[in-house]
């Protein structure tokens, strides 16, 4: 199954227009329009009617919205706990505080957080 083809069903379902789900996915609407034809092909069946201008689930296409969600939403839990685990902060960092401040909070906030100074 085609996860482009999900991910644009799922933006029809819920905008109710290939323009609106063509915009949530930042394509165009001849996309979408080519993108559900597949989808609904693979599938073996229409998702949609289309009804005064809107894009209404058929039976098919409601039993497929539950199942599509939750597929969704699994796909961004993972990329939730995936993204960013090799990245880790590097560099300077530099702090401006007024004197009394720089001087008397500052050297006990930082202290866990400092490493030596490596004078070359």
């Amino acid at each position: 199954m085609d996860w482009n083809g999900l991910k644009s069903f799922l933006a029809i379902a819920e905008s109710g227009s290939l323009s609106g789900a063509a915009r949530e996915l930042g394509v165009n609407h001849s996309t979408m329009f080519r993108r559900l034809q597949a989808y609904e092909a693979e599938l073996g069946g229409r998702l949609f009617d289309k009804i005064d201008n809107r894009y209404v689930l058929t039976p098919l296409g409601e039993g497929l919205l539950e199942q599509g969600r939750q597929i969704a939403a699994r796909f961004d839990e993972i990329e939730r706990r995936l993204v960013g685990k090799d990245v880790q902060p590097k560099g300077r960092v530099r702090i401006t505080a007024p004197y009394n401040i720089a001087n008397r909070f500052l050297p006990q906030a930082l202290g866990p957080c400092a490493r030596p100074i490596r004078r070359s």
